[in-house]
């Protein structure tokens, strides 16, 4: 006979808000018991667990406490609708699982329905050869006890949302947080959608489970730093939608300060929801909402389904004490490469395999470009060196000789973007274009370097603000001279690969058109780069990123500071760095969207529906959709959307200009889909 006991505790008036207070482990409130069925909003669920084992603070304090897990309700909570869950472990001992008040306080309340349990050691901390830090074994002991718990919850409370489950953890917490992932046979991984980890967590081993899911590091010093961002770089490697974010020198600690981040975090529905599961949105109108929460299903129809094929060779060289990777990988049946997509590692990552991910691989087809990704890569000339032996290796091995004269476009994600400007200073020559994201841009201002296209994408929170300190001098120094640079910041961003391909896929793809040269044949040679003519191309105003509107312009009529100014190749790039760039855009578009490292794909002549979320723009009287800098047509009247039609093999990046009944213009955030070159028919 299951001798679970049910208790829900009323909390009411000023013992309610002084719940989240109280010392670890004392009870939350009084106990009332009461039906399981009077869930009521702001209410909390204390269950025992009698059955147990003892959990960690009672071994630890040599009490005999009883496991409990203690759940709060939203006090927006609604029996109607799916909550989501946010599943909080504490640090040091983990108290007896009577009081959920981080999780209160992270979630402000709303919304989330959460839960706290203890944590459970395998052996005794105090016993000899026992320790205070949860390991491997402590979390595949501890795994049925909180499968157990989770099981009971949702008996409980059924209107939790299942794709939206997080657990997070302080200090020992993260650890146990992380040893449950490793431990439980992907169990974790599985039931869970989201992760965060504050201060700990560091010995997480199976990064891989992280895949596609949401995830957050947070770190409160320099100290604790280093492992922090190596944790952050694996998870991103591992195909995580990885973030990272500095705690203003709070040292070991969580405090309340720190909250709101992981709020933002945990309620951005692009980053908390599992890319199948569509997210709800917004609008001015019951009309409106409807047609938004209908329009994406045109754009999925004319998805393309056809499977890329690639042949893969490696090279390993050991260099800087470091085992270092190469992966060359070449679209099945390609002739001759014409040039290479190198994407080399963040700092502890991997990306050999990221060929596979949908803006490269479709990149490859495209072009006729190969993919180079790296292990154990850094920004340091060493890298470059091995690369290049790689090439040597991989032009015997694959039968492809022009491999030694083939030109780069190169990209990469912190120490990845590092090497980007790396290769950009080593090879400018064979350089045809350059996109470092989250790593500032290095040189010493060759004549040949300022030639190359480079654009510069870092954030806005954490290092990524003292990286980005360092590149308004390199403009003001290098860009009255002719220097084809731009930079921006993403508004909210920290250390974080958030979709930056958005902007660096379609700057290379454009650099690759105007640079190659009609019938240049590696075979034959290097490939002669074409060169660009700054007065031919476009220019924003960095000045202007928080105006309302970025400003842009041909080069030739740019009146502003060019010490301060971004320029781009082509007037589709600016209209797309203006979406992008510009702060608050009021204007979201909802489909089709672009998750989990991952654009849209579709078949030439698809047609494309493009949805907006106008909740933060509801005076609008036009909207006008665009393709670039090509205006697909506009709306005047609800529902915001907007059908593109019949579209071209190439990449496309969707925005939309607001304007209001006052004549202010406002955007939207820049989307990218990809309409894929089809393979040629085999012969009869």
């Amino acid at each position: 006979m299951n001798r679970t006991v049910f208790v829900l505790i009323a909390i009411l008036g000023w013992s309610q808000a002084l719940a989240a207070d109280l010392p670890k482990g004392q009870p939350a409130a009084t106990h009332a018991t009461e039906p399981a069925s009077k869930l009521a909003p702001g209410g909390t669920l204390a269950v025992p667990f009698p059955e147990t084992p003892a959990t960690f603070y009672a071994l630890y304090n040599k009490k005999d406490v009883k496991a409990q897990m203690t759940v709060f309700l939203p006090r927006d909570y609604d029996p109607g609708k799916k909550h989501p869950l946010l599943v909080f472990l504490n640090g040091g001992d983990g108290g007896m699982g009577a009081n959920p008040g981080v999780a209160r306080g992270v979630s402000a309340e709303k919304d989330f329905i959460c839960m706290s349990v203890p944590l459970f050691k395998a052996t005794d901390p105090k016993a000899p050869g026992g320790e205070y830090i949860m390991r491997d074994p402590d979390a595949r002991y501890m795994w049925p006890f909180v499968k157990t718990m989770l099981a009971q919850l949702e008996k409980l409370v059924p209107n939790i949302d299942a794709g939206r489950r997080i657990l997070g953890g302080f200090s020992n917490g993260a650890h146990a947080a992380a040893g449950l992932i490793d431990q439980s046979h992907g169990e974790a991984a599985r039931w869970f959608s989201a992760f965060f980890f504050v201060e700990g967590g560091g010995r997480l081993q199976h990064y891989e489970l992280l895949r596609d899911k949401p995830f957050m590091m947070l770190y409160g010093s320099e100290k604790s730093h280093p492992r922090a961002q190596q944790v952050y770089e694996s998870a991103l490697a591992a195909g995580a939608k990885a973030a990272i974010h500095g705690m203003n020198n709070v040292g070991h600690a969580f405090p309340e300060s720190e909250y709101p981040a992981v709020r933002e975090w945990m309620r951005d529905p692009a980053a908390a929801l599992p890319a199948e599961v569509p997210p709800k949105v917004r609008s001015t109108t019951p009309e409106t909402n409807a047609a938004l929460n209908k329009g994406a299903a045109p754009a999925r129809e004319a998805e393309a389904r056809i499977k890329r094929s690639f042949k893969s060779y490696d090279y390993a060289e050991d260099a800087e004490n470091m085992h270092k990777e190469v992966r060359l990988s070449i679209p099945d049946r390609l002739a001759t490469v014409r040039g290479l997509l190198v994407v080399t590692n963040p700092s502890g990552g991997d990306t050999r395999d990221w060929y596979g991910r949908t803006w490269y691989g479709e990149f490859l087809y495209l072009h006729d470009f190969a993919f180079i990704g790296a292990k154990a890569f850094t920004s340091h000339v060493e890298s470059y060196q091995v690369l290049i032996n790689a090439l040597k290796r991989f032009a015997g091995e694959s039968g492809h000789p022009e491999l030694v004269n083939a030109p780069f476009v190169v990209t990469g994600f912190s120490a990845g973007g590092g090497f980007s400007s790396r290769l950009a200073n080593e090879a400018p020559e064979r350089v045809i274009a350059s996109a470092p994201c989250a790593s500032p841009l290095r040189t010493e201002g060759a004549a040949a370097v300022l030639a190359t296209p480079i654009c510069v994408i870092t954030g806005e929170l954490g290092i990524d603000a003292r990286m980005s300190e360092t590149m308004p001098p390199i403009l003001q120094s290098y860009r009255p001279k002719g220097a084809l640079f731009s930079w921006m910041t993403l508004q909210g961003v920290p250390h974080a690969m958030v979709g930056q391909e958005v902007l660096a896929m379609p700057f290379l793809d454009a650099a690759v058109r105007l640079r190659y040269p009609a019938g240049a044949d590696p075979r034959k040679g290097p490939v002669p780069l074409t060169a660009l003519d700054p007065s031919r191309g476009w220019v924003a105003d960095n000045t202007t990123w928080k105006s309302g509107l970025t400003k842009i312009a041909p080069a030739a009529d740019f009146r502003g500071d060019v010490g301060q100014s971004s320029w781009l190749p082509t007037e589709d790039l600016a209209f797309i760095y203006r979406a992008y760039a510009t702060y608050d855009n009021p204007l979201k578009i909802v489909s089709p969207a672009m998750s989990g490292g991952a654009a849209r794909v579709f078949d030439p002549g698809a047609n494309v529906t493009i949805v907006v979320d106008d909740a933060k723009f509801p005076g609008w009287t036009r909207l006008e959709f665009y393709d670039g800098a090509r205006k697909l047509g506009e709306a005047a009247k609800t529902p915001p959307q907007f059908t593109a039609s019949n579209l071209a093999v190439g990449l496309h990046v969707f925005s939309v200009l607001g304007t209001d009944a006052k004549g202010a213009v406002r955007s939207s955030n820049p989307v990218l889909v990809i309409v894929r070159r089809l393979p040629t028919p085999a012969a009869p």
